[in-house]
């Protein structure tokens, strides 16, 4: 049959046949795990270099490691689904501080370091990519972010 934009064309192999459940999900398990293979679960040295550079006082590293470490626990989930979402966490907020330092020129980041909502939302958000690239979580949405304390507008945002 034609391919319109209501039928759009099946995603593939590079054998041709059509993508199956369980090969998409091998995809999006590969795919995690080469994006995240260089991630550690402590923040990295670049991440603390940020960290360091908050106001004298406010430096965010036990507040953003404690909750990289509690918050996953509320899912109840082993280690290592627990790890990919602290890994993809640390990757995105290095990922996001970078950005803003370019866009800005500056890499004090206080306000947004010890904003409590952004963390919560920020790891919210890793745990929903982790559960859609593995499906092994089965937590239908708004499960993971109601247990990570999250509002429809801070996981939207």
């Amino acid at each position: 049959p034609p391919r319109t934009p209501e039928r759009p064309p099946r995603v593939a192999h590079a054998g041709g046949a059509p993508a199956t459940p369980m090969t998409m999900a091998l995809r999006g398990s590969r795919w995690l795990s080469a994006f995240l293979a260089e991630e550690g679960t402590e923040p990295d040295a670049v991440l603390l270099a940020f960290f360091a550079a908050c106001d004298p006082g406010q430096d965010p590293t036990a507040a953003v490691t404690e909750r990289a470490r509690e918050i996953p626990r509320t899912l109840g989930i082993d280690a290592e689904l627990a790890g990919l979402g602290v890994r993809l966490y640390y990757r995105s907020l290095r990922g996001i501080l970078q950005k803003e330092e370019s866009r800005l020129k500056k890499n004090n980041f206080s306000g947004m370091l010890q904003d409590d909502a952004m963390h919560r939302a920020l790891l919210a958000i890793c745990f929903e990519v982790v559960d859609h690239s593995l499906k092994r979580l089965s937590r239908p949405y708004p499960a993971i972010p109601r247990a990570f304390a999250v509002g429809d507008f801070e996981f939207f945002v």
